[in-house]
C-alpha cells in the first residue's frame, strides 16, 4: 500500500492511498460472497458461488464497487495508524481509480488535531488566592441554617417586616394585563430580597383581604428587558399573613444538626466554608493559569469541526440544566426569543477557548506521559471512594460498575494530574 499525505489549511490533511491488485484480492472475494448471498444463484448455496462465476454473473465492476467500501475503510485506518495522524471526525473519501486489474486509488480528506507548541511555563505568572473564613461568614451560614427551620403561624393582623405574606398579584399597563405578570397564592418573605422593587415595602401594614394598587417603577438595568426603565400598575391582594419564628441558636439547635453543641457546629461550618472557598480559589487560579498558557502557546488554526462540536456540547449542557429546572428547552428558547442555532453561534467564542484549553492540556500530557499516567489501582481507589460517598444510592453503585464510568474516572484523574503538573511549572505571585 502506498501512502502520501499533503497538509491543508485549517488543520486538515489529504491522504492519498493506493492499494495494489494483489492487496485487493481478499476484498474482491469477500465482495463476491456478499453479492451471492444477496442475490443467490440457482444451483449454489448463498455465499458459495465460485469467484469467477460470481464475476461473470454480477459483473466485474459490481464486485469491485462492493469490495471498495470495506477496502477503503481498512486502508484509511491503516494509513492513519502508519502515519501516526491524530484525526478528528470522519474523513471525506473520493475514489480516484477503481477498475478491474488495476490498483485502487482514493483520497481521504480529514481534520487533524492542530499542532501545539507550549510556552516556557516558568514565564507564566499566576496570582495565588488567599482563603480566609471570618467569624462573620460562619454567623451568616448559621443564620441561613436557622431560616431553613422556621415555625410559621397564621395570624390575623397587619403584616410586619418579619412575616411571610401570601398574595394574589397582578401587573398591568394602561389597564392591560402584562403577559406573565399574574401570580396566585404567591408567598413573599418580607425579610428576604424580592425581584419586584417596592412590593415588600407596600405589603408591610396590610392585613388579610386588603387590596392595594400602586405604581411600580423598574430600574433601567432590570434583568427583564421588556420591563427595564418602565412603570407599571401593581395590584396586590393579601390572602394570608404568617408570623415566622426562627429557632434559637443554641446547643439544642446544633444537636438537631448532628453536632454535640454550638461550638462544634461552628467548627464544622468553618471547615466546610474553608473547603468551599479553597475549591473556588483553585478554580479561579486554574482558569487564570490555563488562559495565560493558551495566550502564550502557538496553536495552529482550529478545524471548524472541533469548534462546532464543542459548541454543540455546550448547548447540550445548557439544555440539561434547563430541563432539570422543569422547563423545556423550546420554552427557554422562546423566552430568549432565540433559536438553537442562535445559542450555538453565541457559544462559539467560549467553544474556541475550551478547545484551545483541551489542546494545551493534551500537549502537556503528551510531553509528560509518566507524570500524568493513571494506574489501575488509582482508578480503583477513586471508584471505592465514590462508592463510599454514595453508599446509600444503589443506582450509583450499579452505574460505577460500567466500563464507561471507569473510563470517566480515569479521564478525570488524568486531567487532575495534568493540571497539578502545570501548577507545579508556573510561577505564583
Amino acid at each position: 500500500m502506498m501512502i502520501a499525505t499533503t497538509p491543508l489549511p485549517k488543520s486538515s490533511i489529504s491522504i492519498d492511498v493506493e492499494l495494489g491488485v494483489d492487496e485487493l484480492q481478499p476484498y474482491l472475494r469477500k465482495a463476491a460472497e456478499a453479492l451471492s448471498r444477496e442475490h443467490p444463484m440457482k444451483g449454489f448455496r448463498p455465499g458459495k458461488v465460485p469467484y469467477d462465476m460470481a464475476v461473470q454473473r454480477y459483473g466485474a465492476m459490481a464486485v469491485y464497487e462492493e469490495a471498495a467500501d470495506q477496502a477503503v475503510r481498512d486502508a484509511y485506518v491503516r494509513a492513519v495508524r502508519e502515519q501516526n495522524l491524530k484525526t478528528v471526525g470522519q474523513p471525506r473519501i473520493e475514489v480516484k481509480t477503481l477498475a478491474p486489474d488495476n490498483p485502487m486509488k482514493f483520497t481521504a480528506t480529514v481534520a487533524v488535531l492542530p499542532a501545539v507548541t507550549l510556552p516556557d511555563l516558568t514565564t507564566i505568572s499566576v496570582k495565588r488566592r488567599v482563603v480566609h473564613v471570618a467569624p462573620a461568614d460562619v454567623d451568616r451560614a448559621l443564620e441561613d441554617l436557622r431560616k431553613l427551620q422556621p415555625t410559621e403561624a397564621l395570624v390575623d393582623r397587619a403584616a410586619a417586616v418579619t412575616d411571610k405574606v401570601v398574595v394574589d398579584l397582578d401587573l398591568s399597563r394602561d389597564g392591560v394585563p402584562l403577559e406573565g405578570g399574574q401570580a396566585r397564592g404567591h408567598a413573599i418573605e418580607l425579610t428576604e430580597s424580592y425581584y419586584l422593587p417596592k412590593v415588600k415595602e407596600e405589603l408591610i401594614g396590610m392585613a388579610r383581604g386588603e387590596t392595594k394598587t400602586f405604581p411600580l417603577a423598574f430600574p433601567a438595568d432590570h434583568y427583564q428587558k421588556h420591563l427595564a426603565g418602565t412603570t407599571v400598575d401593581c395590584s396586590v391582594t393579601v390572602k394570608d399573613v404568617y408570623s415566622v419564628e426562627l429557632p434559637p441558636l443554641d446547643d439544642a439547635f446544633a444537636k438537631r444538626l448532628g453536632q454535640a453543641d454550638l461550638p462544634a457546629l461552628r467548627v464544622l461550618i468553618e471547615r466546610n466554608l474553608t473547603a468551599e472557598s479553597e475549591k473556588k480559589a483553585a478554580d479561579a487560579e486554574e482558569i487564570e493559569m490555563l488562559d495565560a498558557i493558551v495566550d502564550k502557546s502557538k496553536i495552529a488554526e482550529l478545524p471548524e469541526l472541533l469548534i462546532t462540536g464543542e459548541a454543540r456540547r455546550m448547548v447540550d449542557e445548557l439544555e440539561r440544566g434547563v430541563t432539570q429546572q422543569g422547563l423545556t428547552f423550546e420554552e427557554y428558547l422562546k423566552k430568549l426569543k432565540k433559536t438553537r442555532d442562535d445559542v450555538l453561534l453565541g457559544f462559539a467564542p467560549d467553544a474556541v477557548r475550551r478547545v484551545k484549553v483541551a489542546l494545551i492540556t493534551r500537549a502537556a500530557a503528551d510531553a509528560n506521559a509518566s507524570a500524568t499516567a493513571v494506574a489501575p489501582e488509582e482508578i480503583e481507589a477513586e471508584v471505592q471512594q465514590q462508592l463510599k460517598r454514595y453508599q446509600d444510592t444503589p443506582e450509583f453503585h450499579q452505574r460505577m460498575q460500567s466500563e464507561e464510568a471507569r473510563e470517566y474516572v480515569s479521564s478525570m484523574l488524568h486531567n487532575r494530574k495534568v493540571i497539578a503538573w502545570l501548577r507545579g511549572q508556573v510561577r505564583w505571585r
